[in-house]
């Protein structure tokens, strides 16, 4: 009987992990280091509703989709309304490690705009040592923590870099980002056509990425390959706007309506929600382990790709496909309407 059970987990390996393969987050507390996008705000409130989920800090990465002043107001925002108790924001590096990668200013002004869209005012004390916070949190963490990455992986970076003593204390990394059988999604901004399969959070700062693999802490990630797979469309606008006496409803619902000529686009993507609810609902994607690694070579036209690498590349849990759209979907919209 040993013998068969042992086979049946080695073709489980082989050929992708099955559900409780990947390390659920169970009662473990939990990072989150954000840029602070709209589809930022909509993972953060999903997570938030998960009572209990202990979020005992939250890191900015400031050189990405939003502004420091107006990312730590939002999601302070946020934290009021839906959490029950205080959770410590601070901001990271205005640049990426190597290069000078960044978002157009009209998306940070969008995203600045609207990620805490109607929620009420909250005074909060602009903080940039997000680095450190992270190392002092993590240093006084009885037992490992989970980390969900909805963002270019700057802190992160800088954090094991000079802190490689609380490598040790990361269970897992969930993030969001890269692309790998699919094209990317900088190249609607790309006037030249050059950088055809880069994704944002990698392409920002691709050194840093790659920096956080070399650690080898165990972690899973969710490309576009997957996020192409569910888009927010009219069907769950309709759905959330039928519960509009509900607060995360209304939030979500009014980040929607004030994005609505993309909405009706058919091209908004799920993106960080999606990494949200696969971490806690695992058994919702096909996931399999991978060995990749990232281009990071400023004069390259593949800078910030992620790329197979069997030789050199270093071990992931790379899901691919949701096990069904419809229970996806069902999951999100569940947890925001009640």
């Amino acid at each position: 009987m040993l013998k068969y059970i042992l086979l049946i987990l080695m073709l489980n390996f082989s050929n992708g992990f099955a559900a409780s393969s990947i390390n659920a987050i169970d009662q473990t507390d939990l990072i989150i280091d954000t840029d602070m996008g709209i589809d930022d705000s909509m993972a953060i409130t999903y997570i938030l509703l998960h009572k209990s989920i202990h979020i005992p800090f939250i890191s900015i990465v400031a050189d990405s989709n939003s502004s420091c002043k107006y990312a730590t107001e939002n999601l302070a925002r946020i934290i009021n309304t839906f959490a029950n108790y205080s959770i410590p924001i601070a901001c990271g590096p205005s640049k990426p490690l190597v290069g000078n990668n960044s978002f157009p200013k009209s998306i940070i002004d969008d995203m600045d705009k609207h990620a805490g869209y109607n929620l009420p005012y909250v005074k909060v004390q602009i903080k940039y040592d997000a680095v450190e916070q992270l190392y002092r949190t993590l240093i006084n963490e009885s037992r490992p923590v989970n980390i969900l990455s909805l963002a270019p992986q700057t802190n992160l970076a800088l954090l094991f870099d000079t802190h490689s003593d609380v490598i040790k204390k990361v269970k897992h990394i969930y993030s969001m980002g890269g692309a790998l059988k699919v094209l990317g999604n900088i190249n609607a901004f790309d006037s030249r056509g050059i950088y055809k399969y880069s994704e944002w959070n990698i392409y920002i700062d691709p050194v840093a990425y790659k920096d956080v693999l070399k650690t080898l802490i165990p972690i899973t990630i969710i490309p576009l390959d997957i996020t192409r797979l569910a888009i927010f469309d009219t069907k769950i606008y309709n759905k959330l706007g039928q519960h509009l006496n509900i607060p995360a409803s209304k939030f979500v619902y009014g980040i929607l309506n004030v994005e609505y000529k993309f909405l009706i686009s058919k091209k908004w993507e799920f993106w960080d929600p999606m990494a949200a609810v696969i971490m806690l609902h695992p058994e919702l994607a096909n996931c399999q382990t991978d060995k990749i690694n990232i281009i990071s070579n400023s004069n390259s036209h593949d800078n910030g790709r992620m790329i197979y690498d069997r030789k050199n590349g270093y071990p992931s849990i790379i899901c691919y496909s949701l096990t069904s759209k419809e229970d996806f979907e069902n999951e999100f919209t569940s947890v925001i309407t009640h």
